[in-house]
């Protein structure tokens, strides 16, 4: 024996990787929204109409379920533009999932965030899974695949996956729901206990927050930056933050000796108000967890590669397929790596087309994903 202690290095990504089928072209996914939530009021009431009841029943009863019809009747007027203007709806989610395939095989954890399954479909998330596992990432840790009332039309389209084994898991659906987000998607959590080469245990958490208010105007396709939406704490992801927390003490020891990540999308702009509250909680969960993507200078101050929005050298935006007009070359930062491990070679990757789908699409996603070597004792 060497007497050396065997140590194993995690090489972990975390990317959102936007399949939130079944919309087509995002800058009008606000517009169908709304016109979902004038035809569930139309429904309500015509259904409502056949029981001979009053005006004063019949419209306040459909203005209190619009809410929860909406998304599903906007999937509706989407299914119908899409099927009318091919051209326009189109996303390529297939041929992004396999350009996504084809450049993770560096990687032994990866933490995902918006796979989207629909209450009719998980289409995007066998694909993903089935392709991931030739790879060899046999070991899957997710959020149910249906959306879990109240949300009735998207799951929180979390998974991790993992070439390590995975020997415990568990996930949590937010009660901390935004009401923008109430009726239509679960926001959640989901944990991995991931068993290293070295056999020491790491828990691996992800997580996509509630993106604020600045996401709402920015989903209308408003400039934010003439509102003051930008310098408003993300209230409604800092109460899901709570919850997050207790999942974690639920299964890592406070004290930081049990090896953790934090990895995935949390809707806080790094730098901003809300990510500075968002380190002062987590700070005091006791569990040494550091962002492990930002970068300290010399000089002073912080700073962080941008992961959204992002330009080339000529300030111009790498992605519109799936940017929302508003949040073109507005550059910031959402994607995180917290952890209390030691960190080698953070970065970000773009997940750039290649090949015969350049011509179609610029990157894989509308985020870039985050990635880094951690040190596993």
């Amino acid at each position: 024996m060497s007497g050396k202690t065997k140590t194993s290095e995690m090489r972990l990504l975390s990317f959102n990787m936007c399949m939130i089928a079944p919309f087509g072209n995002l800058r009008f996914q606000g517009p169908l929204l709304v016109a979902g939530g004038f035809l569930s009021i139309a429904l309500a009431n015509s259904v409502l109409g056949r029981f001979a009841l009053s005006a004063l029943v019949r419209i306040p009863i459909a203005l209190a379920v619009s809410p929860i019809l909406a998304p599903n009747m906007a999937v509706l007027v989407n299914v119908l533009v899409a099927t009318l203007t091919p051209w326009w709806h189109e996303q390529y989610k297939e041929q992004r999932i396999q350009t996504f395939l084809d450049q993770i095989e560096d990687f032994d954890v990866i933490c995902i965030q918006e796979c989207v399954n629909m209450w009719f479909s998980s289409k995007h998330e066998r694909t993903l899974l089935r392709g991931a596992e030739k790879l060899g990432f046999k070991y899957v840790a997710k959020t149910p695949s249906r959306p879990v009332f109240p949300a009735t039309l998207a799951n929180s389209g979390l998974l991790i996956i993992s070439r390590w084994p995975i020997v415990n898991s568990a996930s949590h659906i937010y009660a901390a729901q935004a009401w923008y987000d109430f009726f239509g998607v679960n926001r959640a959590a989901v944990y991995a206990c991931v068993r290293a080469p070295s056999g020491k245990l790491v828990h691996v958490f992800t997580t996509h927050l509630s993106p604020g208010m600045e996401a709402v105007i920015n989903l209308l396709n408003i400039d934010n930056t003439k509102h003051g939406i930008v310098s408003l704490e993300n209230s409604d992801a800092l109460r899901q933050t709570a919850e997050l927390f207790s999942l974690m003490k639920k299964h890592v020891e406070p004290g930081g000796s049990d090896p953790a990540v934090l990895a995935g999308d949390l809707n806080f702009r790094g730098g901003s108000q809300s990510y500075f509250s968002f380190v002062r909680l987590i700070n005091g969960l006791g569990l040494a967890l550091q962002d492990r993507m930002v970068q300290s200078h010399p000089q002073g101050g912080l700073s962080w590669t941008p992961t959204f929005g992002t330009v080339d050298a000529n300030g111009k935006p790498t992605e519109t397929l799936m940017t929302r007009p508003a949040d073109q070359g507005e550059p910031k930062t959402l994607d995180f790596i917290f952890s209390n491990l030691v960190c080698h070679d953070q970065r970000t990757i773009p997940f750039r087309s290649a090949g015969p789908y350049a011509a179609l699409f610029q990157q894989v996603s509308d985020h870039h994903g985050v990635a880094a070597r951690l040190q596993v004792p």
